[in-house]
């Protein structure tokens, strides 16, 4: 009965291989928050249908059902798909969907919203489905004199942007093949493809954006791509006219967009005063007059060409969203060390950036927060409420990410989680650095907008980090490096709390030649900017007695042997409590094609902190609820961005009932 013998062997297979199957589905963000249920002209997909939304998540294969608000009222209309390391899905909203929240179901189990990246959000759900507004779409082929429909489109995105700005809900797509560089539309030389002006800013509000997006499975392009359009091709991509008045700007979504920039910025939003209270019948009472709930979702960033601007900057903004861009091939003609892929500049506030990934900036940093007074005390306030994580960045000349001039007091504080950063700190290449961490808390706080005598920390956890040579950076590059200086100069406002940080649960990786520096993965610096002693305790407040520290650490894992498998000791046995020295087996730890999950016997797994208490023992902040790739964390989390990708359930008893006979 040989056959009996290969069923047996077969279905013994099958229990097992169903054991170890993928995760459940997730889904982290989408980038429509409101939608039409009726009224799209395309009749690609049906007819009078809704708006497309694209879905981002993580196996979302062998889906067999999705729902919104519990009813089948989508109809697929492309994917699951690849997009950077997870997945994106588009799906359009029939005429019988309501608001509420995405559900879908694969063989692994259900995700039922809300999604991730709206846990921290005021809306109660993941999409808004109303009338207010209409859908709308662009070609190249278009005029600005037609109807905007998809049998007559518009030409360009200013004139959509003009004539839909002071209303609500609009959605407007870019056709397949879409592209437009010549900028000056209205002759005053501000050089930029798309210019946004507050004239015709946004009519609206947080739960209803406007937005401009890519159609579905298509391409569209907003500025140069190539030096060889120089002659017609305007300097920026996106830019934005600041205001100094009360006029509402911000509460519009740019999605699956490819951007571009000649000579200068990408992308530049912002505008408005933060001091302004004139505005408390618009903003909800904070942030003065600055601009708002700017989302950028799904884009494809990239100034291959400039020799010189950052890449994609908010200036004076508010609430904004920012998820699951690509930016890359940054400055490549640039030795500046002012160009930054992402900067949160000046009066940018509670802002979040995740899921993105940053790629090749030959300019500074990956990402850097920093506020600088530019009109005396009307706006360069100390930062809050910046929240970066479940990021991949890498290839980076210094930083990886800075987080500059932030008070952890004010807002929803400042966190740091789940990002994955190598191959930072690539050193000179014509820059101006003394030496190259991958990650900061450069400057701190020079002066505050509220009183903050006891600050919470910035958190930094649960990141995977590495830095030196043995991930492509510099010798002198450190994981982590802490910086606070005392109030100085009443930059922003009244002087007083101090910077705090906690890092935790990270998984710390260097090169011996960061020995230069004292320590290879953590190097705190006091207020006077001077590297703690090794004797150093934890002190959050000023103190000008160098024994005194603002940085504390607890729980990390620190790697960072050389050639002679020596692995050096934690060198701040006061403020970096409990690290772990052991090679932390990650899959393949290089700078070519580096793979950061653990391996089954990695140290990491399951021995980070669950609740992570800062140095004063009175702040506390719970591991992160997903890693970077959607897996549920367990309690006790693994150090880390990523938790053990490999089976997590045990070996299933073997099926009863069944017999082979061997002749």
């Amino acid at each position: 009965m040989r056959v009996k013998g290969v069923l047996l062997l077969c279905l013994l297979g099958t229990v097992i291989a169903q054991a170890q199957s993928t995760p459940p589905p997730v889904l982290f963000f989408s980038d429509l928050i409101y939608a039409h249920a009726t009224g799209n002209s395309d009749p690609t997909h049906g007819t009078n249908q809704g708006d497309y939304v694209t879905l981002y998540g993580n196996w979302l294969d062998s889906y067999s059902s999705i729902k919104l608000n519990g009813a089948s009222c989508l109809t697929v209309i492309s994917g699951p798909t690849a997009w950077r390391w997870y997945e994106k899905m588009v799906v359009q909203i029939g005429s019988s969907c309501a608001t509420g929240n995405f559900s879908i179901t694969t063989p692994s189990g259900t995700w039922s919203g809300p999604m991730v990246s709206t846990i921290n959000h005021s809306r109660s759900s993941d999409i808004t489905i109303g009338s207010t507004g209409g859908i709308y779409f662009i070609a190249s082929s278009g005029s600005d004199s037609a109807a905007g429909s998809w049998s007559a489109p518009w030409v360009t995105t200013n004139h959509a942007y003009e004539t839909l700005g002071a209303s609500a809900g609009n959605t407007v797509y870019l056709k397949n093949g879409f592209v437009q560089y010549i900028g000056d539309y209205d002759a005053q030389s501000w050089g930029a493809v798309m210019l946004l002006r507050p004239t015709s800013a946004s009519g609206g509000t947080v739960t209803m954006p406007n937005a401009f997006v890519g159609y579905p499975g298509g391409t569209a392009q907003i500025g140069c791509n190539a030096s060889t359009d120089s002659g017609s091709c305007a300097t920026y991509g996106l830019r934005m006219v600041g205001t100094s008045g009360t006029t509402p700007m911000g509460w519009w979504t740019f999605a699956e967009i490819t951007w571009r920039s000649y000579l200068g910025s990408v992308v530049t939003t912002g505008g408005g005063i933060v001091t302004d209270t004139s505005c408390s019948s618009w903003n909800g009472g904070v942030a003065g007059c600055s601009s708002r709930n700017w989302r950028f979702v799904g884009n494809d960033i990239s100034s291959p060409n400039s020799s010189g601007g950052t890449a994609f900057q908010t200036d004076a903004d508010y609430g904004d969203e920012i998820y699951g861009n690509y930016v890359h091939d940054i400055v490549l003609q640039s030795t500046s060390n002012l160009d930054q892929a992402y900067y949160a500049s000046t009066d940018s506030n509670e802002v979040d950036f995740g899921w993105n990934e940053i790629y090749n900036n030959q300019g500074r940093s990956g990402i850097q927060v920093h506020s600088s007074p530019t009109s005396g005390t009307s706006d360069g306030r100390t930062q809050y409420g910046i929240h970066l994580h479940d990021n991949m960045i890498h290839h980076i000349q210094a930083d990886a990410i800075q987080t500059n001039t932030t008070d952890p007091s004010l807002g929803s504080g400042s966190s740091v989680y789940n990002n994955v950063l190598w191959d930072c700190g690539l050193g000179p290449g014509g820059q101006s650095f003394g030496y190259y961490p991958c990650a900061t808390n450069e400057y701190g706080i020079e002066g505050a907008q509220a009183l903050a005598h006891s600050p919470p920390p910035i958190w930094w956890y649960n990141n995977t980090i590495c830095a030196g040579s043995r991930c492509g950076g510099s010798a002198l590059g450190v994981a982590v490096w802490g910086d606070s200086f005392p109030p100085s100069g009443n930059w922003y406002g009244t002087t007083s709390g101090l910077l705090a940080t906690t890092v935790s649960n990270n998984i710390l990786i260097a090169s011996s030649e960061t020995q230069a520096w004292g320590n290879d993965y953590f190097d705190p610096r006091d207020y006077s900017d001077t590297t703690c002693l090794n004797a150093a305790i934890y002190d959050n407040q000023y103190n000008t007695n160098h024994l005194q520290c603002p940085e504390y650490a607890n729980t990390n894992l620190e790697f960072g042997n050389d050639n002679a498998g020596t692995n050096y000791p934690n060198t701040y046995p006061n403020i970096n409590l409990n690290s772990i020295h052991q090679d932390p087996k990650i899959v393949a730890m290089n700078n070519t094609a580096p793979n950061f999950h653990l391996q089954s016997l990695s140290p990491a797994i399951g021995a980070g902190l669950h609740t992570i208490t800062d140095g004063s023992g009175t702040k506390t902040i719970t591991a992160p609820t997903y890693d970077i790739d959607g897996r549920i964390r367990p309690n006790p989390p693994s150090i880390g961005a990523y938790e053990y990708s490999g089976s997590t359930n045990s070996t299933p008893n073997p099926p009863t009932g069944l017999s082979a006979t061997v002749h």
